[in-house]
């Protein structure tokens, strides 16, 4: 039986005729799903017995809608021409429609076995965020770049596989997801679905890796890429989503600024009101929480950040010189240990409030070789009205000051039973932006009734020569006066204040030591900039066993 003839009519309605004739591909109508009008030409052979009817359908459509399962959204205005063979399946070349504005060409292939399209065309970033469920802004993702996309259907299970060498395609999303637009950045996306599963792997710029389960709630992602950058992540608007996130991130290293923290793996959960995230590492472990609109909970357990400069070493580029910190939220802090190169700063807490272009830090407190410190400290960025610029006060108060003078990192210079410590400075720049040669302000310090240790230097009562022959500005600035006192001695009070500015650090009025034995007055300036002195020193000289003056004055030994 011949049978010839035109064809018109809903698709639905064709696949309902092949599937009813026997002949309908299994995936047809289950995996792909064609909508809309068709049109064409049918030319069929019948056996009336033994063999199969043979023949082929010339389709013609041009406003037809293709939905790939597994592809978030489908194909419209679809076009072109395809042709049904019921002994080799659909044919179809050269199709050209729309995935969500932009223009595609796609080729499909449909037979006994299973369900194949191909499709290329120069996609918005933007667009491809949204397939992928994403949502970003175009704030974030801009460009166009040319995708290619596969889809195939074989035994119930379907594959897709997006693929694109990124030319075009910018991203301002934070580092590894940053990218130009005139850099080639290659994405391949792959998502398998079949009966038991529904899974996603992703390779992004040759660095990062994602791999995740879709049909879990909630949606748990597993993330290897060599660093972050945890600023810029922090700083990314809420996007107001009601859904749930679990990342599981292998990583090398985590980036704030330009430090760069050794971390195996970090944690994060996000719940439609709530994230968490926890770090486990060699320089960084611990967990921040928020809840709401409440203030960000930081609970760390130790940082470990690189060793600062020196103390008078001219100040090295600010890291954070530019960061908004009016960015970052509100915070409860507490960091059990914080390390800066081998200083340690223990029981560190502090309260942070966000403002416009501004962080404001109050309650703040640490605990430095034994001696606690209170303080508050106020952070404006570049784009305030005051610019970027960092103001700190510091308060002490216990046995521990006199401590912090020393002759070097191991041996403390005296002790005292009791002292006070202030500080009030402000530079320009963030926090990790301070140098004792930009800051300005005031220092003042008071101990009382303590001693000068013996550190095993010349047990002369004095050296007035080497008065004169002070080796380094570091040296006087720690009050490294063996020279001038015994070993052993001790003093009733020390005092000094100093205002600091420009690299200038000028004695206000005075660094006084009053003692039993031996007291002096030190009067004037050090420029920490350039390592110079001009000073003048007042010392009241007690001389053992009526040693004559003049005696002393020519190097004369003691008896």
């Amino acid at each position: 039986l011949s049978i010839r003839g035109g064809l018109t009519g809903a698709a639905q309605t064709a696949l309902d005729v092949l599937e009813a004739a026997g002949i309908k591909p299994e995936a047809l109508g289950r995996d792909v799903i064609f909508s809309g009008q068709l049109r064409g030409d049918v030319d069929l052979l019948a056996p009336i017995e033994g063999e199969s009817t043979r023949g082929t359908v010339q389709i013609e459509t041009d406003d037809l809608t293709l939905a790939v399962n597994g592809l978030k959204e489908p194909i419209n205005a679809l076009s072109g021409r395809a042709t049904y063979d019921l002994s080799q399946g659909l044919q179809a070349r050269g199709l050209t429609g729309s995935l969500l504005g932009d223009a595609i060409t796609a080729d499909v292939t449909a037979d006994r076995d299973g369900v194949q399209v191909k499709a290329t065309g120069r996609l918005q970033t933007v667009n491809v965020s949204a397939l992928a469920g994403l949502g970003f802004s175009e704030e974030l993702l801009t460009g166009a770049s040319d995708w290619q996309a596969e889809v195939t259907q074989q035994d119930g299970r379907v594959r897709v596989l997006l693929r694109t060498e990124g030319v075009g395609l910018e991203s301002r999303l934070p580092y590894p997801l940053g990218k130009p637009a005139e850099m080639p950045g290659p994405i391949v996306v792959e998502l398998v679905q079949d009966a038991e599963s529904h899974q996603m792997n992703a390779r992004l710029f040759s660095e990062t890796e994602i791999s995740a389960r879709l049909d879990r709630s909630p949606l748990a992602l597993s993330v290897t890429t060599p660093t972050i950058d945890l600023l810029g992540w922090a700083q990314l608007p809420d996007d107001g989503g009601d859904s749930a996130l679990s990342l599981l991130l292998n990583l090398d290293t985590v980036q704030i600024g330009e430090t760069v923290l050794r971390v195996d793996q970090a944690a994060v959960q996000l719940q439609p009101d709530s994230v968490a995230v926890s770090f486990a590492g060699e320089e960084l472990a611990g967990q921040v929480q928020r809840l709401g609109e409440a203030p960000v909970s930081i609970n760390l357990e130790y940082v470990m950040l690189p060793a600062a400069g020196e103390f008078l070493a001219p100040p090295e580029a600010d890291p954070l010189l530019d960061f908004d910190p009016g960015t970052l939220p509100s915070a409860m802090v507490q960091i059990g240990e914080l390390r800066r190169g081998d200083k340690r700063y223990q029981d560190l807490g502090m309260t942070v409030v966000g403002g416009e272009s501004r962080l404001d830090v109050t309650r703040l407190a640490f605990t430095r070789d034994g001696q606690r410190f209170v303080g508050e400290m106020a952070w404006t960025g570049a784009t305030s009205e005051a610019g970027a610029k960092t103001a700190l006060v510091l308060r002490a108060e216990g046995f521990s000051l006199g401590g912090f003078l020393r002759v070097n990192e191991a041996e403390p210079l005296l002790e005292a039973k009791t002292g006070q410590f202030s500080a009030d400075l402000s530079w320009q720049g963030s926090p990790l932006g301070f140098s004792m040669l930009t800051s300005r302000g005031q220092v003042s310090l008071r101990l009382s009734d303590g001693r000068f240790f013996d550190l095993g230097n010349s047990a002369e009562v004095l050296r007035l020569f080497g008065i004169l022959n002070i080796d380094t500005l570091t040296r006087r600035l720690r009050l490294d006066i063996l020279d001038l006192v015994q070993p052993g001695v001790a003093f009733d009070e020390v005092s000094a204040t100093g205002r600091l500015e420009d690299g200038v650090l000028r004695l206000d009025p005075e660094l006084v030591m009053q003692g039993p034995s031996v007291s002096f007055r030190l009067t004037g300036l050090a420029n920490l900039a350039e390592q110079t002195l001009d000073q003048r020193l007042e010392v009241d000289i007690p001389l053992t066993n009526n040693l004559p003056l003049a005696s002393v004055l020519l190097g004369a030994p003691q008896v």
